[in-house]
């Protein structure tokens, strides 16, 4: 049995030498049962290589909700105290390459591995006699899946949206003003309304693959979730602000005091967002695993982004030079 995000890794967050379906027996419990990261990410059942074959262990099986409580109470009860920090010894002193006797029901259609509905988690000595099932549908891909890893794809869609498009967009609100034709209003209606959605798009990916990490009040899966989640609520009320604003005064026109509030209250907002994005997409990246090198760089680069926007935009602001009124 081995956690889902130690898998995606492709090497072992405990042990990170040791390829990820290489060597699963190498996996402490330590890892599958005390690091937040790991347990929240759920566990699926590795299935051994033919004997001498020299093949890797395949990903047979993803354990349903049920199967992962009962595999994470089982593997505390079954390691060793001081092992890992949650294990009680209670039926044994096993420190690393837990495996476990689970029985349960296929779910149709659930991807590659297969979902099963587990019923019964017990200890692997006591087996499956002539129940043992052999799936025939598995995987050997660690960290794409075969494709978009659920990592890249959830990274890739929020670095889009909240390091790129959206600092984009409030760069261009504070800083294109001087040009003519509403030009900073279009470009910063339509950028923030286009990575909004890709941000969306971001967080189902992530609700639907990376399990409830708001389970255990530990560790940067969790800061990265809570903080995201923040970030994600305060774009959406500025979407919300921004089709409910109030009008605009005519040249001439007196400011309401609605409008007023709505400003300082707008800025604020957008303002927090980025920065908490910021937050969110560096935590982001020492959660990424096999990919926290690569997610780390796009990080630096979306800081040196936003600096070389902010930068020409300033110069373009200081260097227009608006056509004559006859023009």
């Amino acid at each position: 049995v081995m956690d889902w995000f130690c898998i995606e890794r492709g090497t072992l967050l405990d042990n990170p030498s040791v390829r990820t379906l290489e060597e699963p027996n190498r996996h402490s419990l330590h890892c599958l049962v005390d690091i937040a990261r790991c347990v929240s990410s759920g566990y699926e059942m590795l299935m051994d290589p033919p004997e001498g074959s020299g093949q890797m262990f395949a990903r047979a099986l993803r354990l349903d909700e049920t199967g992962n409580t009962k595999v994470l109470d089982l593997a505390r009860r079954t390691g060793r105290s001081g092992g890992c920090t949650t294990c009680t010894a209670e039926l044994g002193s096993q420190v690393d390459g837990f495996r476990a006797t689970v029985r349960g029901f296929l779910v149709p259609d659930s991807g590659v591995p297969q979902t099963l509905q587990v019923t019964e988690v017990l200890a692997s000595s006591v087996g499956c006699g002539n129940d043992t099932f052999v799936p025939g549908n598995v995987t050997f891909e660690v960290g794409s899946g075969g494709g978009i890893s659920p990592v890249s794809l959830h990274g890739g869609l929020m670095v889009t949206a909240w390091g790129f498009l959206l600092p984009t967009g409030v760069l261009s609100a504070v800083l294109l003003r001087h040009r003519p034709d509403g030009l900073w209003f279009q470009m910063h209606r339509s950028i923030q309304i286009i990575g909004f959605f890709l941000s969306i798009v971001g967080i189902i990916v992530a609700f639907r693959n990376f399990g409830n990490v708001f389970e255990r009040e530990v560790g940067p899966s969790y800061r990265h979730a809570v903080i995201g989640l923040t970030t994600m609520i305060c774009g959406f009320l500025q979407v919300l602000g921004g089709a409910l604003r109030p009008h605009a005064p005519e040249e001439g026109e007196e400011k309401t005091t609605i409008r007023f509030v709505w400003e300082i209250m707008h800025k604020f907002m957008g303002y927090s967002a980025i920065i908490l994005a910021y937050g969110t997409i560096y935590l982001g990246s020492v959660v990424a695993g096999i990919k926290r090198d690569a997610f780390f760089g796009v990080f630096i680069a979306t800081l040196v982004y936003a600096g070389v926007v902010g930068c020409a935009f300033l110069v373009d602001k200081f260097t227009f030079k608006p056509p004559p009124a006859d023009e």
